[in-house]
């Protein structure tokens, strides 16, 4: 089949591979616009244009999907189906209906749980221990539409978000070209979703880092592992923010309230609703990432009363 394909960042570079490598045509990739990334603002390319580019595949960049502009370079390329991961953008009626076969999408969890923007971090925040991906027939709304397939992933106690992600993409990328083989020849159906089972993610902000120590420490540590590496988990020490790039739970209990910092044995705890939570390494505002031993040595004074705000 002649596929255009839509998608945005790395996670969705595995499945245009896919369907590059597939006997599948793939006549157009469509992605957002360069943006400007990190500290300089530097106007980088999507993952999906350098991947475009790499594998000799048309590329287009527009701003509205769904403006008349993009709709018409679309319609002449003649798709029998789009097909989409992680574009991150609403589609009208419009181009839902362009194509013989419609728009399927990736989505990266066991829908109709985690539709939106964050599936992954949120999975991993709420302690869940699978996931996968489901190949849906996209309809106006967000990951709202019936379901063509899925697949279910374990999720390891410690694992972070960009394994996690990473692995979803592979399986993702095979389901993703399976289910068009599978539409192609007729023989799959689309299931609607149990809406009285759905739920739905926001996009990540950047004070989703903030800790709240009243929480049991497994939950705070299932917090930094779904907000790696963006956007981290945070406090507040003294009057100065403290980033925690590596911390466990622990079993220790501190008589104190929560967000109080104890120094036991060498290791460097914070009392939380339930449990403590071990520091290893952190960043204090203004500087470079230290290991706990360093951060003791440099800022005992950071120790003198509770954490947070």
């Amino acid at each position: 089949m002649r596929v255009v394909f839509l998608g945005t960042p790395e996670f969705a570079v595995p499945a245009l591979r896919a369907l590059h490598e597939s006997e599948h045509e793939v006549v157009l990739v469509v992605t957002r616009p360069a943006r400007p990334v990190g500290r300089r603002k530097v106007v980088t390319p999507t993952a999906i244009h350098d991947a475009a580019a790499e594998l000799g595949l048309d590329c287009i960049q527009p701003r509205g999907i769904n403006s008349e502009s993009a709709l018409a370079t679309i319609l002449a390329t003649e798709p029998d189906i789009l097909a989409t991961a992680a574009y991150g953008r609403l589609m009208k009626t419009d181009i839902l209906n362009l194509a013989p076969h419609g728009v399927i999408n990736l989505h990266p969890s066991l829908l109709p749980r985690y539709r939106g923007a964050s599936p992954i971090q949120a999975a991993i925040a709420a302690g869940e221990t699978a996931t996968g991906v489901t190949i849906l027939l996209t309809e106006e709304g967000w990951d709202s539409g019936p379901i063509f397939a899925s697949e279910r992933l374990s999720i390891g106690p410690q694992e972070r978000a960009p394994s996690l992600s990473e692995r979803l993409s592979g399986i993702g990328a095979s389901l993703l070209v399976d289910t068009i083989d599978r539409v192609a020849a007729g023989d799959i159906e689309a299931v609607p979703q149990d809406e009285a089972l759905a739920t739905m993610t926001s996009p990540l902000e950047r004070d989703d880092a903030d800790i709240d120590w009243s929480l049991p420490a497994p939950a705070i540590y299932n917090r930094y592992r779904a907000f790696d590496p963006w956007p981290g988990i945070r406090t507040v020490a003294g009057s100065r923010l403290l980033k925690i790039l590596n911390c466990r739970p622990s079993d220790i209990a501190i008589e104190a309230p929560p967000g109080t910092p104890a120094l036991i044995e060498g290791r460097v705890l914070v009392a939380c609703g339930q449990g403590s939570l071990e520091l290893l390494v952190v960043q204090p505002e203004g500087r470079t990432p230290m290991p706990v031993d360093e951060f003791v040595l440099g800022y005992a004074g950071l120790f003198e009363r509770r954490w947070g705000p």
